[in-house]
């Protein structure tokens, strides 16, 4: 099908932004910014092609994990993400009905959820982030799909998911952990519960948080409530004592050893 305006747009790239404006100024706005976004798309396309590169990503990241964890196009290509970031910020901001305007800011908020914030995150936010912002159109069946999808990979502990893994950063595994726990809680309320976005949403979500989300150790939790200076302290869990337990001791001795400031 012929573009004879995105044509003309892809064949003045060359030119510099005033030439091109100049060259541009015939056409409406709506117009101009149509053509652009599709080169625009096309750049990104071209570009996580060309970062790809015929590679078989789930291999890739299975075998050479660092590869993946230094290339963000790469992780984002094995989560689903969208490939053009305006895409996934247009989805974000519907799927939020505007409480976030991109995705690493969901992703942010979702991660540092118990910082008595509470913002009134929806039901299809969380399983947005649970699916690493899979892009989707406005179509929440294939969200819901991909949710489940997803769930069943990660019990059966998937290849694909493996990689996944990889290719997941910090705040997204904590944002992810803690969307795991609040979605099931979700599904259970009913429809007129959850279109309570604008008043009473979120307190039921903070109220269904202090229910799923796991407290720290009592004793971490004595430290907190008391808001008084504690000293230093640590605490192993049990998969860091069956990781490091041979090496801990060790470790601790050269804490206490190292000089005291006056």
């Amino acid at each position: 099908m012929m573009d004879p305006n995105l044509d003309l747009y892809k064949s003045i790239l060359n030119l510099g932004p005033k030439d091109r404006r100049q060259r541009m100024q015939h056409l409406p706005k709506e117009e101009l910014i149509r053509v652009k976004t599709l080169v625009g798309k096309e750049q990104w396309t071209q570009r996580l092609t060309e970062a790809v590169a015929g590679r078989d990503l789930v291999t890739l990241a299975l075998t050479d994990p660092v590869t993946i964890q230094e290339n963000p196009p790469l992780q984002k290509a094995l989560l689903g993400r969208a490939c053009y970031p305006d895409d996934e910020n247009d989805m974000v901001r519907r799927i939020t009905k505007g409480l976030r305007r991109s995705g690493e800011s969901l992703i942010s908020s979702v991660a540092s959820f118990d910082n008595n914030t509470y913002l009134a995150i929806t039901k299809e936010a969380w399983i947005l982030v649970y699916c690493d912002l899979f892009y989707i159109d406005d179509n929440n069946t294939t969200l819901y799909q991909v949710y489940t999808s997803r769930l069943q990979e990660e019990e059966l502990h998937t290849r694909s998911e493996q990689a996944r893994g990889v290719a997941r950063h910090y705040m997204m595994k904590l944002a992810r952990r803690n969307a795991k726990w609040m979605i099931p809680a979700l599904e259970e309320l009913s429809d007129e519960e959850l279109s309570h976005i604008e008043d009473s949403f979120s307190d039921t979500l903070h109220e269904i948080w202090k229910q799923v989300s796991h407290p720290p150790p009592t004793w971490i939790q004595h430290i907190l409530d008391a808001q008084q200076p504690w000293g230093f302290t640590y605490y192993k869990s049990q998969g860091v004592e069956e990781k490091y337990g041979p090496t801990w001791e060790d470790t601790w001795n050269m804490i206490i050893d190292m000089p005291q400031q006056s």
